[in-house]
């Protein structure tokens, strides 16, 4: 028996077995929480961007207009201003089995002295399908404003 508190060994081994378990069960659930987020199909959406402005088209798998559609975006903006817009996206549609995420990319043109001469904005909605528990495909990209 245990000095001081009374608890054999039996106690000590449950107390820690039922510690140990809960332990357990909250790691599992951040990391649920974790890879949820990690491969999100908002996520998805930007690494879908993201390559399509670095000339990884072979890692979309979108067709080819899709492909000149996000690229038409940067070169409206890099057309009127010498960055790439930036991209803010947002899931606003979903079910089980499919999600819609909106992508805003706006591009801002300034001035010599630093101020904003003209901001340009537009926006695609691309729908993604679910391809496994943390997985999602692109299957349609579509101009919802065209950037101007």
């Amino acid at each position: 028996m245990l000095v001081g508190n009374g608890m054999g060994r039996k106690q000590v081994s449950r107390a820690l077995l039922s510690g140990l378990s809960l332990l357990t069960l909250i790691a599992l659930f951040a990391g649920f929480f974790i890879l949820k987020g990690k491969y999100s199909p908002e996520n998805k959406v930007k690494l879908v961007i993201d390559h399509v402005r670095n000339g990884n088209d072979m890692n979309v798998q979108l067709r080819q207009e899709e492909i000149s559609l996000i690229r038409s975006f940067d070169e409206f903006a890099v057309g009127h201003q010498p960055a790439l817009p930036v991209v803010k996206v947002q899931q606003v549609a979903s079910n089980d089995d499919e999600v819609q995420v909106v992508a805003w990319l706006a591009a801002i043109d300034y001035t010599e002295d630093n101020r904003i001469r003209e901001v340009y904005t537009g926006s695609l909605l691309f729908t993604l399908n679910r391809s496994s528990l943390f997985s999602w495909k692109v299957s349609k990209v579509e101009e919802m404003q065209p950037i101007n």
